[in-house]
């Protein structure tokens, strides 16, 4: 948000000056209702906005010496089908033992929400491919998700894996769905752990479909999933394609989205 960058990109003494000009700039675009709604919405996305700049400046103690940019490439292929992945490594930070972290700082609460560290996770198994041995830190409003480092073939795996979903997507629609996909694999590793004793089908369906616990709507439902709707309407016509013996919909979330949740730590904010 522009809250988060104009705190980050200010100098340590100048983000609190930096933070309250552009929440008055923010105000005045007209990008919130007007009158007391508007100020009462700041206020909220503001205190959010604070807390996790708070958690950002802890960890930049922890890790005081800011890094270069870091230019990430990586060729490889997948089924004869070549991929040049290319990135840049920033917000970059190493600690007093040389270990090196990437500080990534998100809008909003990361609580239950792991759809929203499919972009860190991606990059950071970019950074330990190419034998850039970093931890990811993504700290949100309310809690922090480490990925701690990979080695770089495991990680290799897991973009290989990630490719071939890709690929897979282009022949026709994947039956797989983020959110209902990774509420399956959480309440699998759930259940595995002993913590949980949900049906981890039944988490999909009601992810999917919505559920009339709290009025919950699904995935499907969202409305910037048409394309989702009109390939697979229901959840079970998302479990109705096979991938070998199973279905397809269970091995892509298995495949594409285990490694993240099984790589996640969380913490709240010190």
């Amino acid at each position: 948000s522009a809250l988060l960058s104009a705190a980050m990109q200010a100098g340590v003494d100048e983000q609190d000056l930096a933070f309250a000009d552009a929440r008055r700039q923010l105000l005045r675009s007209g990008a919130l209702p007007v009158g007391h709604v508007g100020e009462q919405l700041l206020d909220g996305i503001g205190e959010q906005a604070w807390q996790a700049i708070s958690c950002w400046q802890q960890y930049c103690q922890r890790f005081p010496d800011a890094g270069a940019l870091q230019e990430l490439s990586l060729a490889t292929g997948v089924h004869d089908h070549p991929f040049l992945l290319e990135d840049w490594l920033t917000d970059l930070r190493q600690d007093n033992e040389q270990r090196k972290a990437r500080l990534s700082v998100v809008a909003g609460e990361l609580k239950d929400k792991p759809h929203r560290l499919l972009g860190d996770w991606t990059l950071h198994l970019l950074a330990n491919s190419c034998d850039v041995s970093i931890s990811t830190v993504v700290i949100g409003s309310d809690q922090v998700i480490t990925l701690a480092p990979i080695a770089s073939e495991q990680a290799r795996d897991y973009l290989y894996t990630l490719l071939q979903g890709w690929l897979a997507a282009l022949t026709g629609p994947l039956p797989l769905a983020c959110r209902t996909g990774l509420a399956l694999v959480a309440a699998e590793q759930a259940a595995a752990s002993g913590t949980s004793k949900a049906n981890p089908l039944n988490k999909a369906r009601d992810a999917y479909q919505g559920s009339d616990y709290g009025n919950a709507r699904g995935e499907v439902h969202y409305a910037n999933q048409q394309a989702l709707r009109r390939a697979f309407a229901d959840f079970d016509a998302l479990m109705t394609p096979q991938h070998g013996d199973e279905p397809a919909f269970l091995y892509w979330a298995r495949a594409l989205y285990g490694p993240l949740l099984a790589h996640c730590e969380a913490s709240g904010h010190e």
